[in-house]
């Protein structure tokens, strides 16, 4: 499954969860929720593991352009001219790496803030067990 499409199901789930106060959920639907969302983020896993490569090779790709643009323009200019010019040279490298790298922050933080929600879906559902033990 692609990237794009976990984040879709991700944000379809939480957004369920969000139209209602968490009070309002029972205890079945929230182990489902919770299971589910578990499931997304290990996939989210291997998607992260793909962006962190894809950001690596911008990465490389964008040294390489700049070394490649400081050899060319220190035979045109002197040495401190080709160090501040060559930026201007690699300007679609660096766009590129910084959407890798903005690719990659957005998927780790997703799965840092699933952490979070499945770790309160839990406390909830252990709030609930507390809940019916003390009417029973």
């Amino acid at each position: 499954m692609e990237a794009e499409k976990v984040l879709d199901l991700i944000t379809e789930q939480i957004d369920k969860l969000n139209q209602h106060p968490l009070d309002d959920y029972s205890g079945d639907t929230l182990s489902r929720v919770a299971v589910r969302l578990a499931s997304y983020k290990a996939g989210l896993g291997r998607h992260i593991t793909i962006a962190k490569k894809a950001k690596w090779q911008a990465e490389k790709i964008l040294q390489e352009a700049k070394a490649n643009a400081y050899k060319r323009l220190k035979a045109e200019v002197n040495s401190t001219d080709a160090k501040e010019l060559k930026i201007l040279e690699v300007g679609k490298e660096y766009d590129a790496y910084i959407e890798a790298q903005g690719w990659e922050e957005a998927l780790t933080g997703v799965s840092y803030n699933l952490h979070d929600i499945i770790d309160s879906i839990k406390s909830r559902l252990i709030n609930l067990q507390m809940e019916m033990r003390e009417h029973d």
